[in-house]
């Protein structure tokens, strides 16, 4: 069963069991793209109004998809924007209605453009990227000094990691790649991020020992500098504790961390 199949199915599972059809545990499926992360009236790809997280605009131009994608993340600096943004980019990048030579030939252009802004804020811009210079977004942003804004360049790092792990999670990538690399230096970049704790989460979630095993550091961090807990971030954590680890509430999720955290 493909990442997508499993995605269907576990969205019709979820739909029964808030109709009051099924009980059962915490659901499942790749963290990167089945689950929607909360993005307030903050602006993403066209998405439709279900709630669900494969809810796509059936009027939306496919081809628009990646200079959207790069134009969003170039224009934005909140995480979780970035988070959602690309989660729906590889939603739409996968859709069948084109044929899959194109739909592979997009996730790499994709990937390609998020791996040059990466090398950009890692200062190894020509390395790499195979053949022709992938246009990187942060010179579409049109900024001459983005690359020394050091919160900005831990973006670029962690929408690569970002990407490839949901990418990897929907069966376009077959091995993980620098992820560990580039999370490295977005959080380098970019500490005291909580939003960037939870997305290293996601990633990590299905990745190899070593990643995997700090997801759970990732989200205590995430869940410490998330003090308002009327907050997005919040809100987000609490709803992945309910999707993926049967605790719908912050206070559950919190126990659930300690669990697998050693804080002395």
């Amino acid at each position: 069963m493909t990442w997508f199949t499993r995605c269907a199915v576990v969205a019709l599972i979820g739909c029964l069991s808030n109709s009051g059809w099924a009980r059962g545990p915490a659901l499942l499926g790749p963290p990167c793209l089945c689950h929607p992360f909360e993005i307030g009236s903050a602006e993403s790809l066209p998405w439709g109004d279900s709630g669900e997280p494969f809810a796509r605009e059936s009027a939306y131009d496919l081809d628009r998809v990646v200079p959207d994608t790069i134009e969003l993340l170039a224009e934005s600096d909140d995480t979780l924007v970035h988070m959602e943004t690309l989660r729906r980019a590889v939603v739409y990048l996968w859709d069948k209605r084109r044929e899959q030579p194109w739909r592979v030939a997009r996730c790499h252009e994709l990937l390609d453009s998020l791996r040059a802004s990466a090398q950009l804020a890692s200062g190894d811009v020509g390395g790499g990227v195979d053949g022709p210079r992938a246009p990187s977004y942060a010179l579409v942003a049109g900024d001459d000094e983005v690359a020394s804004r050091a919160r900005k360049r831990g973006l670029y790092a962690f929408d690569l990691a970002f990407a490839h792990a949901a990418f990897r999670q929907a069966g376009i990538l077959s091995e993980q790649g620098d992820t560990a690399r580039w999370l490295r230096l977005a959080h380098d970049l970019r500490g005291g991020d909580g939003a960037l704790h939870l997305g290293s989460a996601m990633v990590a979630f299905d990745a190899d020992r070593s990643l995997r095993e700090a997801k759970w550091v990732h989200l205590d961090k995430a869940l410490r500098l998330a003090d308002d807990r009327d907050s997005l971030l919040s809100r987000n954590l609490v709803s992945v504790g309910a999707h993926f680890y049967e605790a719908d509430t912050r206070e559950r999720l919190e126990a659930e961390v300690a669990r697998h955290v050693d804080r002395d």
